[in-house]
């Protein structure tokens, strides 16, 4: 997809959200307290399954180091 048809899409998508009143505030709320959300989950999680979380962080070093 060229850039030109991506930033048609985007604006499209962005009047469509505008159309539907409180949607966009909506979802940039969401976006800007996603980070800190998931930040939370992942700490509690490795505070109730630190052997699962130990072994996720090496899987994913695993896949780092080979690329992926």
């Amino acid at each position: 997809m060229d850039q030109h048809t991506l930033r048609d899409r985007l604006n499209k998508l962005h009047a469509e959200l505008t159309v539907h009143g409180k949607a966009l505030p909506d979802i940039t709320r969401v976006d800007a307290t996603l980070p800190e959300r998931l930040e939370r989950v992942a700490v509690q999680f490795e505070a109730d399954h630190p052997e699962l979380a130990a072994s996720a962080r090496n899987l994913v070093d695993l896949l780092v180091k080979a690329g992926l």
